[in-house]
This record gives C-alpha cells, sequence and structure tokens, in this order.
C-alpha cells in the first residue's frame, strides 16, 4: 500500500481517460492531447514514488505528521467543548461546516502509516485520536458519511494488531477512559447501521466493514476491561442494539 491516494486517483483517471480516447478512431486532433495525458500520468507517477519513498525512509516526519493530526482532532473536539460523552443532541454549526477531508486524510494517515511504519507509533500520543473515534464514528448527527466511519474502525483495527506487540497500543483498549466507557457500545451500534445505510449495490463494502466490526467486537470480549460493559449493554438493552447485532449475525 502506498500513502499518495488523490496522485493514485488522478493517475487511474488518466488511464481510463488515455484508454478511451485511444480506443476511439485515429484522429490528428488527438495526437497531443494523448501526448499531454502520457506526460501527465508519467509526472504524477514520479510524485507519488518520491511520496512513498520519503515515507518509507523518514520516521520523524511521519511522527510530526501523525502530531498535526492530533492537534487537527483536537482542535475539531474543542467545537463541540472537548472529548467528553454523550454528545451535545445538537451539532454545533462551527463543527457541522468542517469539510469531511479533514477527517478522512487523518484517518488515511494513521492507516497507512501503522501498515508502512508503525515504529513511528512509538512515543506519540495516541489517546486524543481514540477519544476522536469513539465519540464520532457512530454518530451520524455529526459525521453524516458512513464511509468515513468505516474508515475509523480501519484505523481501530490497525491499532487492534499493533496492540499485540505495544504495550501504549494495548493501553489504548484496555485503560482509554471513553474506550471502556463507549467503544463496544458504538461499535455495536455502528454494526446494526451500517446495515442501513448507503445502497443495496454497496453489499461488499457494508460486509466488509462489518466483519471489521466483528473482530474488534471479538478481540474486546477478551479483554477483562470491557466486560461489565458487554453485560451493561445485555441488561440495558435486552430487545435493542445486541438483539439486532444478534439478528444481523444469523442473516
Amino acid at each position: 500500500m502506498t500513502f499518495s491516494p488523490p496522485i493514485v486517483k488522478d493517475i487511474h483517471q488518466s488511464e481510463e481517460e488515455l484508454e478511451a480516447i485511444i480506443n476511439q478512431a485515429p484522429s490528428p486532433q488527438f495526437k497531443t492531447y494523448i501526448a499531454q495525458l502520457e506526460n501527465n500520468i508519467k509526472l504524477s507517477q514520479q510524485k507519488m514514488h518520491c511520496y512513498d519513498a520519503q515515507i518509507l525512509k523518514d520516521e520523524n516526519l511521519v511522527q510530526r505528521t501523525i502530531s498535526f493530526y492530533r492537534l487537527m482532532v483536537v482542535w475539531l473536539g474543542g467545537l463541540i467543548g472537548g472529548f467528553k460523552m454523550p454528545l451535545p443532541s445538537t451539532c454545533p454549526i462551527e463543527f457541522a461546516s468542517m469539510p469531511e477531508h479533514f477527517v478522512e486524510d487523518a484517518m488515511e494517515f494513521l492507516i497507512v502509516a501503522s501498515q508502512l511504519i508503525p515504529k513511528a507509533f512509538s512515543g506519540v500520543l495516541l489517546d486524543d485520536f481514540m477519544n476522536f473515534i469513539v465519540m464520532f464514528m457512530a454518530s451520524p448527527e455529526y459525521i453524516r458519511n458512513p464511509y468515513l466511519g468505516s474508515k475509523m474502525v480501519q484505523v481501530l483495527k490497525c491499532l487492534m494488531h499493533g496492540s499485540r506487540s505495544s504495550a501504549a497500543l494495548a493501553m489504548l483498549f484496555e485503560g482509554h477512559k471513553l474506550s471502556l466507557e463507549y467503544l463496544v457500545r458504538n461499535l455495536l451500534k455502528l454494526y446494526v447501521d451500517i446495515a442501513y445505510t448507503g445502497s443495496h449495490t454497496q453489499f461488499n463494502d457494508k460486509f466488509s466493514i462489518r466483519h471489521s466490526i466483528a473482530e474488534l467486537l471479538k478481540y474486546l470480549w477478551q479483554v477483562p476491561s470491557h466486560r461489565n460493559v458487554w453485560r451493561q449493554v445485555a441488561k440495558e438493552e435486552e430487545k435493542g442494539v445486541e438483539f439486532e447485532f444478534l439478528k444481523l449475525l444469523n442473516e
């Protein structure tokens, strides 16, 4: 995997456009445009390789980028009064006005960094990312795009895998305050909600994200500090969220 999604997208679009033009009847007027597209693809590929090479070798750059995104999510959280639950019933206009790509960029970087250079997470504070994810991944009143919720789940899954070899990452699941109180609840809620969002043609995407949520829930069931929350959910929502969850598992 490489960290240059916008560039990759541009390359794919240019390649598709180039293929469409070449498949048409030959025309002299297209020769210049074809040459331009080929040059653009070549330049974009060079940029992509530069980005990848920089990330793979510069641990300090990755750590500083993680720190930047941490400050960004803290700032976003400050727009609603800080990291605390439950969320206000009405989303403040300041938060609602923020571009979605703020969140998408941060989550995408965490996913790629965890896969390409996981040692960069050493010594970096990740608690605020966990705060942000726990609070917003299952809160459509605040983040309406279900795609962003799935990105947050991917980040959690990457951190879960890393927790097997990192005590600091393990503590995000075993000793983080908001995680202990709300992670199981919100994952269950998102598992159910994701089945009713998007179009019916997005079955594969829905299946993939629900599979990831199920993996996380299975992991959290094995964490002793989460057992009380599981029991509380089962008691409080006897015919609610967990009932729907079990029903969906049997579909």
